[in-house]
């Protein structure tokens, strides 16, 4: 479940939607005090300048397992908060660990 830093309208994305603009994806837990503070840091330095796409792995996997599994193997979530930029063609670019 993907939803935007501006709405709290929960959503499926494919990544490769995101082409037209940067933007940054950031996978994260809602119990990770590291994360929290990631969140902070990262709409305090883009500051509106990409869309930030926020995904709650835990119910993300709490919802549906399967693709909780899926979702996991693809990104290998065995360290959060993880933030990935993905260019205008819908491409990720980098890989980020902290923007502190």
């Amino acid at each position: 479940t993907l939803m935007t830093a501006r709405r709290t309208r929960h959503r499926e994305m494919n990544v490769s939607r995101l082409r037209g603009e940067p933007a940054y994806l950031m996978l994260f837990s809602e119990s990770c005090s590291n994360c929290q503070n990631e969140k902070a840091a990262l709409a305090s330095v883009l500051k509106g300048r990409a869309k930030v796409f926020m995904v709650d792995v835990d119910k993300y996997m709490a919802d549906d397992m399967e693709k909780g599994r899926v979702l996991f193997d693809a990104f290998d979530l065995t360290s959060l908060p993880q933030i990935i930029r993905v260019d205008r063609k819908g491409l990720i670019t980098d890989r980020y660990i902290t923007f502190q």
